[in-house]
């Protein structure tokens, strides 16, 4: 018999206010003398700050209870029991051992994906591809892997830069904004389909004030939001920094 409707899940995204203001004194400019304008480096600097906040907000989608159901009013906590990684996760027949990010645990992020049928081998096109977020002590401890080859360790090096590289099959993205509770760092590797995040146009405005001194206010703001789609399309992998990788 063929199934003739597909059961799915509502879930809902909600959305919060992000806003940031900072004030440059009307004579600053003339002050600083040879000194460029400080406008444009607050700008930069609040730019850099929306990006982290972006970074924080995607994350915390990925993490966080996903609400659903009709009215949104329902919650979907992480699955830990299928979807987490633990920290002291090792290859079959080793003892368990704290240990930050491993070729094992990458292997293991590959295969919940694959035994999920999000990603791998038999897929069409290999399935969705895998992005997986890390801090800098992750690539550290990936760089000490002494089964990566010098061709894996160029390319590995690339992330020190900043650069998106892969490894496993698994691109890594660069974030200091992952949780961290003790030594122990949360990372997440994700398909794109499993998480969904709504930003509004970001409105950037410079206005004197005359209340202040007619001081110069630079301010941004937006809404954004995220869930997680599907849960067999986010793993956590649990890393405790203090160890080594191998």
């Amino acid at each position: 018999e063929v199934e003739r409707s597909v059961t799915t899940e509502v879930r809902w995204i909600y959305s919060d206010v992000y806003n940031k203001a900072h004030l440059i004194d009307k004579w600053d400019e003339e002050l600083l003398g040879s000194v460029s304008s400080p406008n444009s480096s607050v700008l930069e600097s609040m730019h850099m700050a929306f990006a982290r906040h972006l970074e924080r907000r995607i994350i915390d989608a990925m993490k966080d209870a996903a609400y659903t159901g009709k009215a949104g009013t329902a919650t979907t906590a992480f699955d830990t029991a299928n979807q987490e990684i633990a920290k002291n996760y090792v290859a079959a027949g080793a003892s368990p051992a704290d240990k930050n990010l491993t070729k094992s645990k990458l292997i293991k992020v590959r295969s919940i994906f694959g035994q999920n049928e999000v990603a791998g081998q038999g897929l069409a096109g290999g399935g969705e591809k895998i992005y997986m977020a890390i801090s800098q002590a992750q690539i550290d401890a990936l760089l000490e892997v002494t089964e990566v080859t010098s061709r894996d360790y160029r390319a590995l090096e690339a992330l020190s830069t900043g650069e998106l590289n892969e490894w496993l099959g698994i691109t890594f993205i660069r974030t200091e904004q992952l949780p961290k509770t003790g030594n122990v760092r949360e990372c997440y590797a994700w398909v794109k389909s499993g998480v969904k995040f709504t930003q509004s146009t970001q409105d950037v405005r410079m206005d004197p004030l005359p209340e202040r001194q007619y001081a110069l206010q630079i301010y941004v703001d937006c809404r954004d939001g995220g869930v997680r789609t599907e849960e067999k399309k986010v793993v956590r992998v649990l890393c405790d920094e203090t160890k080594a990788a191998a």
